[in-house]
């Protein structure tokens, strides 16, 4: 397949765009047909789900990517305003839902960051939201 100015395309995305190509690991679904009102949802695969259910926001799930949550977590303090309770019990999911936020505000809606983001931090919020997309359906 080509794509049309993929060269300018990839200059200007930088570290906007998603890591490894955004699906580089295969997700196995089982979509239930009559189910099937909202493409998005874990809901309309009832495997996806029960994997949601039982991983979404067990930190045990995470284990293999703390270093993501350790190492963005004073950053995270200063882009949120946490208090150091806040800071100090971060889970994974907290981590996920930051880097989630961080990346729609700098990629969808261009806000003003309070952190200088930089290019090392960028590509740590863009694997935080992989594998916290993507760790509970993979084999």
């Amino acid at each position: 397949m080509q794509v049309r100015r993929n060269q300018t395309i990839i200059k200007d995305l930088g570290a906007n765009a998603t890591c490894h190509g955004f699906i580089g690991i295969p997700i196995y679904t089982s979509v239930e047909q009559g189910n099937w009102g909202d493409h998005l949802s874990q809901k309309s695969c009832q495997f996806a789900q029960a994997v949601n259910d039982a991983r979404w926001q067990n930190d045990s799930s995470y284990k293999d990517y703390f270093y993501l949550r350790d190492d963005m977590r004073q950053a995270y303090k200063v882009a949120f305003d946490l208090n150091q309770t806040q800071t100090d019990d971060m889970t994974f999911n907290d981590a996920y839902k930051y880097s989630d936020s961080i990346f729609s505000q700098r990629f969808e809606l261009d806000i003003p960051q309070k952190v200088n983001w930089t290019e090392a931090q960028i590509a740590m919020i863009n694997t935080t939201q992989i594998w916290g997309l993507l760790e509970g359906y993979t084999p």
